[in-house]
């Protein structure tokens, strides 16, 4: 289940961001990839299409909401995870309003919480095409008698 998943974390506190990434790691996914602000971690989505992105709200050049509301000019799939240290109604529902966001966890973040959102997470995850996938077998066999 989620070792066949690709996460992609944006943080901009080192000591967050590694903490974060210690906690995915228990996972065994297949790849993790790491920014520390919202646009390394919009150019990073763009070039990997990772399946699960995790992204903390306050971070310097973009923050995690215009982020995901960029994400979400292109991708309207792919679940994205806030972490933040706000509580307030009105930012849980901005970001979840404004900027597609699947789920809000509070920080400090609890470990199991956030295992339990990622793997619930996995379980609706459809893998994502791949276009040599899509052939069958028979198909394949054919591609190669004209060679």
């Amino acid at each position: 289940m989620a070792s066949n998943i690709s996460i992609l974390l944006i943080d901009d506190d080192k000591i967050s961001r590694e903490y974060v990434k210690n906690i995915i790691e228990r996972l065994n996914i297949k790849e993790l990839f790491l920014a520390d602000d919202g646009e390394i971690g919009l150019k990073i989505f763009k070039e990997k299409s990772p399946d699960i992105v995790i992204t903390d709200i306050e971070m310097p050049n973009l923050n995690g909401i215009a982020m995901s509301h960029e994400i979400r000019e292109f991708d309207k799939k792919t679940p994205i995870i806030i972490l933040s240290g706000h509580e307030e109604e009105h930012t849980i529902l901005d970001a979840i309003n404004s900027g597609g966001i699947n789920k809000y966890l509070v920080k400090p973040i609890k470990a199991n919480k956030l295992l339990q959102v990622i793997k619930d997470i996995a379980k609706d995850l459809k893998p994502k095409e791949n276009p040599k996938s899509i052939l069958t077998q028979e198909e394949k066999d054919s591609l190669l008698d004209g060679l």
